[in-house]
């Protein structure tokens, strides 16, 4: 498992490499304030604008996520839906390949 930084912006693309993926994550405010991401993976879509809940995998189908997913925690509260002024802070996001599970 990997921790992968957030600044505490809104809307934000991030990219890194892991075990031979270029990964792209475009991660925005949806107009009803809700976070969504968008995930490449080597130049290729993955998902579009998925809503992005705590705890949960943001990748939703597993033979999507055979190079590895991602998800946001809360270390405050579990249950606190994502948002932005709290990443960095509570919010963390983080990867973890298929062979972590």
């Amino acid at each position: 498992m990997r921790q992968i930084p957030l600044r505490k912006t809104p809307n934000q693309s991030l990219r890194f490499s892991s075990d031979g993926s270029a990964w792209e994550l475009i991660i925005k405010v949806s107009l009803n304030g809700r976070m969504v991401c968008t995930i490449n993976r080597n130049g290729e879509r993955l998902i579009t604008s998925v809503r992005v809940v705590s705890g949960y995998p943001i990748i939703p189908y597993r033979y999507l996520a055979v190079h590895g997913n991602f998800g946001i925690i809360d270390t405050a509260d579990p249950d606190r839906e994502p948002h932005w002024e709290r990443f960095g802070d509570t919010q963390r996001l983080i990867f973890w390949e298929s062979d972590d599970d």
